[in-house]
């Protein structure tokens, strides 16, 4: 129970502010071009707030399992919206720019290898943690997948 008070509290201090800035254009002036469009953004930032909120309500308020199951099915579909949402943003403003040097090739294959190194790592401790420990070869493998979700992700949004 305390996790999900946790949760909600941690995504209400950070992503439903940065949310409500980004679509009332509230932002330092020195960040708008690095977040342009600012709307779109911060209507995904909103989206992927709502996700909080629709599982958190229904397990605090001892909802039966029907009723939870339907709003994490919810929240699954507003979590694919807003992150699609935020992937297409910046070829709405047109001004993302593709990866064509060696250089930045070779950062990109790094940046992935250490991204999926880490997630790994954290979900190998985190089973440690919880005594629920799942293999190595388990922890990587979903580490791989959350990797290839996050820099599609990124490429998506930076095309």
């Amino acid at each position: 129970m305390i996790w999900h008070w946790t949760g909600l509290v941690f995504f209400s201090l950070t992503l439903l502010p940065a949310g409500l800035a980004l679509v009332s254009g509230r932002i330092p002036r020195q960040l708008r071009h690095r977040l342009a469009p600012l709307r779109p953004r911060g209507l995904a930032l909103l989206a992927l707030y709502a996700v909080a909120p629709l599982n958190t309500v229904p397990r605090l308020a001892e909802a039966p399992p029907v009723i939870t199951l339907v709003a994490t099915a919810t929240a699954a579909i507003v979590a694919a919206v807003g992150c699609m949402y935020a992937a297409l943003a910046p070829r709405r403003d047109g001004k993302a720019t593709p990866v064509t040097s060696r250089r930045r090739v070779r950062r990109l294959a790094v940046s992935v290898i250490v991204w999926w190194a880490l997630i790994a790592l954290v979900l190998w401790l985190v089973g440690k943690a919880l005594d629920q420990p799942a293999t190595l070869a388990r922890c990587i493998a979903s580490a791989a997948f959350l990797a290839a979700i996050g820099e599609t992700g990124d490429w998506l949004r930076r095309r």
